[in-house]
């Protein structure tokens, strides 16, 4: 792991100060000449010295709603599942691309003392996010960055109105959907993890905001050929697709999960990119196929095989 000294950090009180965007960015060479395209994976740590990822790594940023970044944190953190999750994620995506180029890209509650995680307030969330999509547009071309890929969510939903969360940010300009929507006019598909929350109608924010694209899991095939939508993904019409959250990786199992679905899809996107949004939409919806969900029995042709 490299060392990270700068951060964003949002303070939490009545008046909010004025903010920097300090960010700490380690970037390894690029070889000029390959033009393979890269995908962000945002989420809270990562081990890069796994080596289903080592060498794959072409920038290593650090936000954080903390003081601090994680400084090189000894390796037996990664024996709790909730910092390995960023691991797995980016093990999914080379999995589903071995040529992928990644970027990875850390935020999070993180105690540097007992490296602890605590949650982020849906403000929060938007107040990190926020500047690290605008690093992401910032960067694209140097990069060559095709997507974005956010395996982490919140389900505090609105009351009255639509219920997907959205809101002006009282640090930044905008709206967190601003920024998909900027990243979409460039070619970036911003893929969220819908939620492993059971939830029939509601995909989880920012999976709900309607320019991102939010992936429902499915487990492994049956013998009837078909992967059946898992239980616990979030489903509905803001769900936009469905790919494999079943994974056996050389460190762990997951299963039937959102996270790997849209890590998976993530890449998927980026090995089939067309040098702009529309046409790799077009492309993968040409190849779309039949999932189900067990309890209704009703199917979807929503399924992507990211495995072709």
């Amino acid at each position: 792991m490299r060392t990270c000294t700068k951060d964003i950090y949002i303070m939490k009180k009545a008046v909010i100060l004025a903010i920097s965007a300090l960010l700490s960015v380690f970037a390894l060479p690029v070889n000029a000449a390959d033009n393979g395209k890269s995908i962000a994976i945002i989420d809270y740590t990562f081990d890069t010295t796994r080596p289903e990822i080592n060498g794959k790594v072409v920038a290593d940023v650090c936000f954080s709603v903390t003081r601090v970044c994680v400084n090189a944190p000894t390796t037996n953190i990664y024996s709790n599942e909730s910092y390995s999750h960023g691991t797995i994620m980016a093990t999914v995506a080379a999995k589903i691309d071995p040529t992928v180029k990644i970027i990875l890209i850390r935020i999070g509650n993180i105690n540097p003392k007992t490296f602890t995680l605590s949650s982020i307030t849906t403000t929060e969330f938007d107040n990190v996010l926020i500047p690290t999509f605008d690093w992401i547009a910032q960067n694209a071309t140097k990069y060559n960055i095709a997507a974005v890929s956010t395996s982490m969510s919140h389900t505090s939903f609105n009351t009255t109105g639509s219920y997907c969360p959205i809101k002006q940010s009282a640090v930044y300009k905008g709206t967190l959907q601003d920024r998909i929507v900027s990243l979409q006019s460039i070619g970036i598909a911003s893929v969220f993890s819908a939620g492993n929350t059971y939830d029939n109608a509601r995909a989880s924010y920012p999976a709900c905001i309607p320019q991102s694209i939010a992936i429902g899991a499915t487990e492994l095939t049956e013998p009837t050929g078909i992967n059946p939508v898992s239980l616990k993904s979030a489903k509905g019409p803001d769900v936009d697709y469905y790919a494999l959250g079943t994974y056996e990786l050389g460190f762990t199992r997951m299963t039937g999960q959102t996270s790997p679905a849209a890590a998976a899809f993530a890449s998927y996107w980026t090995k089939k990119y067309k040098n702009n949004y529309q046409d790799t939409v077009n492309v993968i919806n040409s190849s779309l196929s039949q999932s189900y969900f067990g309890l209704t029995k009703t199917y979807t042709n929503q399924f992507v095989n990211v495995l072709n």
